[in-house]
């Protein structure tokens, strides 16, 4: 039974970690926590976690061609499409953690 509780445990604070860093697995919590639904999360939220730095660095990618306005290489692209993913705006609709300014400014 122990061992039951440790991974339920542990599943429980991936999906409030991953929450904090793709907006649709934080909806589906929220939604879940408030009506007490107990519904596992769909294959495509999985992905999106199991995924989320290939999402991530596309991110990165679109923040320095909008900088310099330059296109969005096709090769990027092609990295996150499988997760219907093909433009700035769509990775924005998924991923909350999304640097505003570089790094080097306090």
């Amino acid at each position: 039974m122990m061992k039951r509780q440790r991974k339920a445990l542990t599943q429980l604070i991936i999906l409030f970690c991953e929450a904090a860093r793709i907006r649709p697995v934080l909806e589906f919590i929220s939604e879940a926590m408030s009506t007490e639904d107990t519904t596992p999360l769909d294959e495509t939220l999985w992905t999106w976690i199991k995924n989320w730095s290939t999402l991530s660095r596309f991110a990165l990618h679109c923040r320095r061609c909008e900088r310099d306005a330059t296109p969005l290489d096709p090769n990027e692209i092609k990295h996150v499409s499988p997760y219907g993913i093909t433009s700035r705006e769509q990775v924005l609709e998924v991923l909350l953690l999304i640097l505003s300014r570089p790094l080097s400014q306090p």
